[in-house]
């Protein structure tokens, strides 16, 4: 519950910071250059997928410069959203208005993307694969 609240005030403060952005010369929204591209991670390399019957294959995230996103699962779309970078948060936001926020942190590479969720219980590490 705490986790769904903290997702909806990020969807929230995402619209809010959009919004205010235009205005502010200064904005917490990152640009989103250096999150374009295909992100991908092996389900392997993640033994908590397991729970959810996955063993083994690619899933990969596709950030475009519009700030919509895709998630594939073996090359097969898996879901389409809206996403921003917000101070050190990450947040995704379905066509359904539901929101999913996590800590973010970017290789100073530019190439790992490790995503951790609100509780600190996963912690996930994409790797980029090209860029647009």
């Amino acid at each position: 519950m705490k986790n769904r609240i903290l997702s909806l005030f990020l969807a929230v403060l995402f619209v809010l910071a959009l919004s205010v952005s235009a205005l502010a010369e200064e904005s917490p929204v990152r640009d989103n250059a250096p999150f374009v591209g295909r992100w991908s991670l092996d389900v392997a390399d993640y033994p908590g997928f397991a729970e959810e019957g996955l063993t083994q294959g690619i899933i990969t995230l596709e950030l475009k410069a519009d700030g919509t996103g895709c998630t594939y699962y073996e090359d097969m779309m898996t879901s389409t959203y809206g996403y921003m970078f917000y101070m050190n948060y990450y947040v995704a936001v379905t066509p359904d208005g539901e929101a999913e926020s996590s800590f973010y942190t970017l290789s100073e590479d530019g190439m790992t993307l490790t995503l951790t969720d609100i509780g600190g219980t996963w912690e996930l590490a994409y790797h980029k694969v090209t860029e647009e």
